[in-house]
């Protein structure tokens, strides 16, 4: 994806389905919620959280797998690219942490924060191992009507020193993501600065992406959140850590509450 913007209009150059790059005309950002260039979030304004949550409905989705599916999906409907539904995991400087387990250990200790506030979650897997794809655990959150989708990923870099808490939500591609496009930008800034702010670690900013199927696939708001790189032998240690873990979240408990104060 490339952002061409200015102070009138902003462009976002995203794949139709047919495979080409064609330029759209993006709306603006969700007001209040304005990224600089660099698409780093803002802090958070003091305001008022750990609202009653009680018929929300959240749809957790822990990243990767303990297994490999080299099976393909399309990434998004009628779309003639395709992606690997279950491309290997990665494991960082420590290679007994694996991706699989650090998302799932915050996963569920964020489902157990989330229900304590009466939210109603839904878990893609609870278990090492899942077989289906993007469009899969899309479907998951889908069939559960959930109000928001959050995907907690980690990440990986050929430069080790390379750390910090990013978070993505979906380009504007009219047909796949055009009804979910706002409100999903809208939850990823919330989520992003208290990440930042709760975790003391660098801001590697709010970005939009068109090249994940579970996004394209997805009919609710969604956004994935990467909570640190495993590459990073201090992030790795850290990420490893069960206090670490709850840690993190925590920050996204704050995240989500104050996605829902302000809707």
């Amino acid at each position: 994806m490339i952002l061409l913007g200015g102070a009138a209009a902003t462009f976002v150059f995203v794949r139709s389905r047919d495979g080409a790059m064609r330029p759209k005309a993006a709306g603006p950002s969700p007001r209040g919620q304005q990224a600089n260039a660099s698409g780093v979030a803002p802090l958070p304004a003091q305001i008022s959280l750990k609202r009653d949550l009680t018929g929300t409905v959240i749809c957790l989705d822990p990243a990767h797998a303990s297994n490999r599916n080299d099976e393909t999906e399309e990434i998004g409907p009628g779309s003639v690219r395709t992606v690997a539904m279950g491309p290997p995991g990665i494991s960082g400087a420590n290679l007994a942490i694996n991706d699989y387990q650090v998302t799932l250990a915050i996963a569920t200790d964020l489902q157990k924060l989330l229900m304590a506030q009466g939210a109603d979650v839904v878990m893609t897997r609870t278990g090492d191992a899942y077989y289906g794809g993007g469009r899969d655990r899309a479907h998951v959150a889908n069939q559960a009507g959930a109000d928001l989708l959050v995907v907690i990923d980690v990440g990986s870099s050929d430069d080790h020193s390379k750390q910090g808490v990013s978070t993505a939500a979906p380009a504007l591609v009219y047909g796949w993501t055009d009804d979910i496009y706002r409100k999903s930008n809208t939850a990823a800034f919330a989520i992003q600065s208290f990440l930042v702010r709760d975790l003391g670690t660098l801001n590697q900013g709010v970005s939009e992406t068109s090249n994940y199927a579970e996004f394209n696939w997805s009919n609710v708001p969604a956004v994935q959140v990467q909570a640190g790189f495993l590459t990073n032998p201090e992030e790795d240690e850290k990420l490893g850590s069960p206090d670490y873990q709850q840690k993190v979240a925590a920050s996204l408990l704050d995240g989500i509450d104050l996605y829902f104060s302000k809707k």
